[in-house]
């Protein structure tokens, strides 16, 4: 862990690749407005990614693990915002409930 981070979003593989590669070099501010950017969810899988990059649809792609259930309650408890589209969960919490027996 890098000790500059000091809030629960430092530790997001999704903010580090946000606030040190997509902002800091490649200058994209705004990642919910940025036509330069769009977002696969995991259903499509990392060959989705690898393909899109190789057909030259996509300049390049970053694949990322799955934010845990801790993380979000971290995140949540300092009252932060989650990063856009870092929170793609399955089943949604609608139809979670008619599909899960509690």
């Amino acid at each position: 862990k890098d000790k500059g981070f000091k809030s629960a979003l430092h530790e997001l593989d999704t903010h580090i690749l946000y606030k040190y590669i997509l902002k800091k070099i490649l200058g994209i501010d705004n990642l919910r407005t940025n036509k330069n950017i769009a977002y696969a969810n995991n259903v499509k899988g990392q060959e989705y990614l690898k393909e899109q990059v190789q057909n030259g649809n996509f300049k390049v792609a970053f694949g990322l693990y799955p934010i845990s259930v801790e993380q979000m309650k971290n995140v949540a408890d300092q009252d932060l915002k989650m990063p856009p589209k870092s929170t793609y969960i399955l089943p949604k919490l609608r139809s979670g409930f008619t599909i899960y027996e509690f």
